[in-house]
């Protein structure tokens, strides 16, 4: 094993123990206070909601937003951060817009665990809402913190705190993690405020998270057992490479996720998860009846990964995948990554699921985490802070 991959296990590891602790009240010297974000949810009557946020900060950004609508009955809508910096660039001398302070009372709900130089177009735009509430992993003591505090932004500080928080590889599994567990105590608080009885089984899905790993590893090795006995590779070859010898044998092996019930669509965090992560094209997420109609047709001569994320033992569900693998040809393998719950808060349990997916894949695969391809040739957008910057022409720097 290289030292990336040594640390993204240890990280891995220590997901249980980072998504408990977000289950008791902050701790402070004076006594037990809430975090800001909870507290802010009393305050929040009669406002709407805008969340963004970009890379593995996408994917909390948008489950807050299907929360905040479907549990909470709040309006709520997830924008990318292009519509920020495209906003400040047609806005920069217009009166506020339609989401404004004086308009239909919206808050600004931004995840950025390292408070990246992208996020910075949409913390700009600030002024043009009634509040802003932040995620983050950056210290509280950190300047950029403390401006946004004084500007009188409510910011959550999620762990891991940096420095070094996640430093070092491409890849965070902790941060966007953390995001995903806070977005939904958010969500149901909010929603508790406004007096809603029905509260979000937020321990059950931590508690399935926890059992997660252990479980996931059962089925990559009885997915491996399955390789072995197929003669898709060798036992020594399973034995170095875990499942990433497969795409040494096979390299063009795709991999999809097959979900159900729309579920799919707060899966864009495990997509991205092995795009970043293992270096592979960003996976499909289909929905299982969706795989009849067009995708097992054109993937039907070439070797193919399917990964079921399914949900609460669902015998409808279960019937649908059973008719699934029955139509597979040889070179399609499915794995099946259950969890406990039905609802989107199964996605705490998938994603510790897909971390082990994770490491079993990067086994075999030259994808390097910590000296990634392209390092410090993406500044031209990584680098853009300023929506201003959109208006001067290139040439650009490059790192």
């Amino acid at each position: 094993m290289n030292a990336a991959w040594e640390l993204l296990a240890a990280r891995c590891a220590a997901l249980p123990a980072l998504l408990q602790s977000l289950l008791e009240p902050e701790q402070r010297a004076a006594g037990l206070v809430c975090r800001a974000d909870l507290h802010f949810a009393a305050a929040a009557a009669g406002l709407r909601f805008v969340t963004t946020g970009v890379g593995t900060s996408e994917g909390p950004a948008r489950l807050l937003a299907h929360l905040l609508s479907t549990h909470a009955g709040r309006a709520a809508r997830f924008v990318p951060l292009s519509a920020l910096a495209e906003a400040a660039c047609a806005l920069s001398a217009a009166p506020p817009t339609a989401e404004a302070v004086d308009g239909h009372k919206t808050v600004l709900v931004v995840f950025s665990q390292g408070l990246s130089p992208n996020a910075q177009l949409a913390l700009a735009q600030a002024g043009r809402f009634a509040a802003l509430m932040v995620y983050t992993s950056v210290p509280a003591s950190d300047p950029r913190v403390q401006a946004l505090r004084e500007r009188g932004g409510v910011v959550a500080i999620l762990p891991p705190v940096g420095p070094p928080g996640e430093d070092r590889l491409f890849l965070r599994v902790l941060g966007p993690a953390a995001a995903q567990l806070a977005a939904a105590q958010f969500a149901d608080a909010v929603a508790a405020h406004d007096g809603c009885p029905a509260r979000l089984p937020i321990a059950q899905a931590v508690q399935a998270a926890v059992a997660a790993p252990q479980k996931a590893q059962a089925a990559v090795a009885a997915l491996a057992a399955q390789l072995g006995a197929g003669g898709w590779l060798a036992e020594a070859e399973l034995a170095a490479g875990g499942l990433g010898a497969l795409w040494r044998r096979q390299p063009d092996l795709a991999l999809a996720f097959i979900t159900s019930g729309g579920y799919g669509d707060h899966c864009l965090g495990l997509r991205w998860k092995f795009l970043e992560g293992a270096g592979l094209t960003e996976p499909n997420v289909w929905d299982v009846l969706q795989v009849a109609h067009g995708p097992f047709q054109q993937t039907f001569h070439r070797p193919l990964l399917l990964c079921a994320l399914s949900r609460g033992n669902s015998p409808g569900e279960q019937a649908l995948l059973a008719r699934l693998q029955a139509m597979l040809p040889r070179h399609h393998l499915l794995l099946q990554l259950p969890a406990e719950h039905c609802g989107p808060l199964a996605l705490f349990a998938h994603d510790a699921a897909c971390n082990e997916l994770l490491l079993s894949v990067l086994r075999g695969r030259d994808w390097d985490l910590i000296d990634w391809p392209g390092r410090q040739c993406d500044e031209p957008l990584y680098s853009l802070a300023d929506a201003a910057e959109l208006q001067r022409p290139g040439p650009y720097p490059r790192g």
